[in-house]
Protein backbone atom coordinates (compact mmCIF):
# COMPACT_ATOMS: atom_id res chain seq x y z
CA UNK A 1 0.00 0.00 0.00
CA UNK A 2 1.34 3.36 -0.88
CA UNK A 3 0.94 6.08 2.06
CA UNK A 4 3.99 8.46 0.67
CA UNK A 5 4.18 11.99 1.66
CA UNK A 6 1.27 11.97 4.35
CA UNK A 7 1.39 13.50 7.81
CA UNK A 8 0.54 11.97 11.26
CA UNK A 9 0.34 14.10 13.99
CA UNK A 10 -1.16 12.74 17.33
CA UNK A 11 -2.36 9.29 16.05
CA UNK A 12 -2.51 6.40 16.96
CA UNK A 13 -1.44 3.62 15.54
CA UNK A 14 -1.46 1.03 17.85
CA UNK A 15 -2.07 -2.81 16.82
CA UNK A 16 -3.05 -1.72 13.36
CA UNK A 17 -1.93 -3.79 10.72
CA UNK A 18 0.98 -2.01 9.43
CA UNK A 19 3.02 -4.29 7.60
CA UNK A 20 4.50 -3.67 3.66
CA UNK A 21 2.47 -0.02 3.82
CA UNK A 22 5.09 2.26 2.44
CA UNK A 23 5.57 5.29 4.64
CA UNK A 24 8.22 7.09 2.97
CA UNK A 25 8.67 11.07 3.38
CA UNK A 26 5.94 10.93 5.66
CA UNK A 27 6.05 12.88 9.08
CA UNK A 28 4.91 10.69 12.36
CA UNK A 29 4.94 13.38 15.16
CA UNK A 30 3.93 12.14 18.52
CA UNK A 31 2.43 8.63 16.80
CA UNK A 32 1.42 5.91 19.42
CA UNK A 33 2.67 2.49 17.54
CA UNK A 34 2.72 0.69 20.85
CA UNK A 35 1.93 -2.73 20.06
CA UNK A 36 2.75 -2.38 16.28
CA UNK A 37 4.64 -4.82 14.03
CA UNK A 38 6.27 -2.45 11.46
CA UNK A 39 8.39 -5.69 9.66
CA UNK A 40 8.66 -4.20 5.80
CA UNK A 41 7.43 -1.27 6.53
CA UNK A 42 9.13 1.53 4.27
CA UNK A 43 10.07 4.55 6.43
CA UNK A 44 12.78 6.27 4.19
CA UNK A 45 13.17 9.54 5.13
CA UNK A 46 10.24 9.62 7.49
CA UNK A 47 10.47 12.09 10.00
CA UNK A 48 10.09 10.83 13.46
CA UNK A 49 9.81 12.75 16.02
CA UNK A 50 7.99 11.90 19.77
CA UNK A 51 6.61 8.79 18.26
CA UNK A 52 5.60 5.96 21.42
CA UNK A 53 6.89 2.45 21.42
CA UNK A 54 6.42 -0.30 23.66
CA UNK A 55 8.05 -3.74 24.46
CA UNK A 56 5.30 -5.17 22.30
CA UNK A 57 6.27 -2.95 19.41
CA UNK A 58 7.86 -5.08 16.29
CA UNK A 59 10.78 -5.00 14.17
CA UNK A 60 11.30 -1.03 15.05
CA UNK A 61 14.26 -0.44 17.94
CA UNK A 62 15.84 3.38 18.00
CA UNK A 63 18.27 2.22 20.06
CA UNK A 64 22.18 3.04 19.80
CA UNK A 65 24.68 1.94 21.50
CA UNK A 66 26.86 4.74 23.45
CA UNK A 67 30.09 3.77 22.35
CA UNK A 68 31.36 0.87 19.60
CA UNK A 69 29.78 -0.13 16.23
CA UNK A 70 26.85 -0.94 15.47
CA UNK A 71 25.00 -3.69 13.34
CA UNK A 72 22.12 -2.72 11.08
CA UNK A 73 19.70 -4.39 8.97
CA UNK A 74 18.66 -3.36 5.77
CA UNK A 75 15.90 -4.03 3.35
CA UNK A 76 15.63 -3.34 0.09
CA UNK A 77 12.40 -3.44 -1.92
CA UNK A 78 13.74 -6.82 -3.87
CA UNK A 79 12.88 -8.11 -0.89
CA UNK A 80 16.79 -8.80 -0.14
CA UNK A 81 18.06 -8.29 3.24
CA UNK A 82 21.61 -7.14 4.44
CA UNK A 83 23.20 -6.86 7.16
CA UNK A 84 25.40 -3.78 8.03
CA UNK A 85 28.63 -3.01 10.19
CA UNK A 86 27.82 0.89 11.07
CA UNK A 87 30.97 2.40 12.56
CA UNK A 88 31.63 4.45 15.93
CA UNK A 89 31.92 7.83 15.33
CA UNK A 90 35.07 9.51 16.61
Amino acid sequence: MDMRECRFENTNLSYTEMKNIDFSWCDFIDVNLEGEDIFCTRLENTKLDGIKTDKNTKHFEMKCPETGPVIGRKMFSDNRFEILLIPAMI
